[in-house]
């Protein structure tokens, strides 16, 4: 099951404590991290850090945050023949 974790108070990569931050991020029982997505927006994070007290909600998602996105092809458009105007000279 995944779950919603919560460092408060949040600690940077430096090690320095941040009183007014909490950080949120998903993760399952196995410590697999995934995507959550906050409730007011729909926008999706895999780390979200906030003021605290969070005026946000975070729900997590099936997406795993590790798992690139499918990349979509976009047709590719066959180039059209120019139409030659018979009224114009034509060089040969």
């Amino acid at each position: 099951m995944v779950e919603i974790k919560t460092q408060l108070p949040y600690v940077d990569e430096a090690g320095n404590v941040r009183n007014t931050l909490v950080k949120h991020w998903a993760e399952d029982e196995n410590g697999v991290p995934y995507i959550m997505k906050q409730v007011e927006t729909g926008a999706e994070y895999d780390v979200a850090i906030d003021v605290y007290p969070c005026p946000y909600t975070y729900v997590p998602t099936e997406k795993k945050a590790n798992e690139p996105e499918e990349e979509v092809e976009e047709p590719v458009e066959e180039p059209q023949a120019e139409t030659i105007n018979p009224e114009i000279p034509q060089e040969v």
